[in-house]
């Protein structure tokens, strides 16, 4: 009555349905339980019309049993379950704290069902992974450290299978499009120089290094390429042999001093030139 701030909790449980996929940012967050048509025979038991006190009495025996408890538990660092992600432990913590005091069966049980529930299937990697995935298997297959934006754009257009080619509801990635995603991971084109002594605006290969370290090495890590040597006649530095090696020795990679005092310049594309500042379709960028 005499309006006097109060601290207390807005934390809850939360129940989200819905049918196929939530979102990543929300099923990422959240404990999933799955659920599947009946087929034809199967019976599920409904529970909608049923006694209420077997209820009632559940009820009351967790609540004692939380009043009970509800210092040690509030105080626990429960192990982790091996093989969850970090927000899956987040969301499996008070749950494994619980079923430790149970003690018994319920620690083994608890970790056991966290891995099968977040265990169904394979987590579906984010539309920025996704382009990081394949930014890695362009350098491979261009077998060099550098790549101008036109240059990388046209490798990852001219695949089929993947969602580049039809991005703009219909229409390609544009080169703005493909900075803007790839400044999500802290990566900016900048002034390269090819073998060919072009001067473009593009990406270098060690610039992806970190990135390519936290988000694909899940995928069994990196290999990268050993970088071919600039040739006055050379278009790409392509080199014949190709060396395996982690994730960490790109940045390590012999650099050929290409970009070796260069200076910003009217980006070519298509034998048309576009001046920094000005974009495809006459839309504004900086690449």
């Amino acid at each position: 009555d005499d309006n006097a701030p109060t601290q207390f909790s807005t934390w809850a449980p939360k129940i989200l349905c819905g049918i196929g996929k939530l979102a990543g940012t929300i099923e990422d967050r959240s404990i999933p339980l799955r659920m599947r048509r009946k087929v034809a025979g199967e019976v599920a038991a409904s529970i909608r019309r049923s006694d209420s006190q077997p209820w009632a009495d559940l009820r009351s025996q967790l609540t004692r049993w939380a009043d009970d408890h509800r210092q040690p538990v509030g105080r626990a660092h429960p192990a982790p379950a091996a093989g969850l992600g970090d927000r899956a432990q987040d969301c499996w913590e008070p749950l494994l704290a619980i079923a430790d005091e149970a003690g018994g069966e319920w620690p083994r049980r608890a970790r056991a069902a966290a891995l099968a529930l977040h265990g169904v299937e394979e987590e579906t990697p984010s539309i920025g992974v996704e382009l990081l995935h394949d930014v890695e298997a362009a350098f491979k297959e261009r077998q060099t450290t550098r790549l101008a934006s036109r240059t990388l754009l046209d490798i990852l257009t001219g695949d089929v299978e993947a969602p580049w080619a039809t991005w703009n509801r219909g229409k390609p990635l544009t080169v703005r499009q493909l900075a803007a995603r790839l400044s999500e991971f802290g990566i900016k084109p900048k002034t390269i120089r090819l073998p060919n002594e072009d001067r473009l605006k593009g990406y270098a290969l060690a610039d992806f290094a970190d990135a390519f370290r936290r988000y694909l090495s899940g995928e069994g890590g990196h290999s990268s390429v050993t970088p071919g040597q600039p040739h006055g006649s050379a278009v790409c530095g392509a080199s014949p042999s190709v060396t395996q090696a982690p994730a960490a020795r790109i940045a390590q990679a012999p650099e050929p001093a290409w970009d070796k005092a260069c200076h910003d310049v009217t980006d070519k594309s298509g034998g048309a030139e576009k001046k920094e500042g000005h974009g495809i379709d006459g839309e504004a960028y900086k690449l």
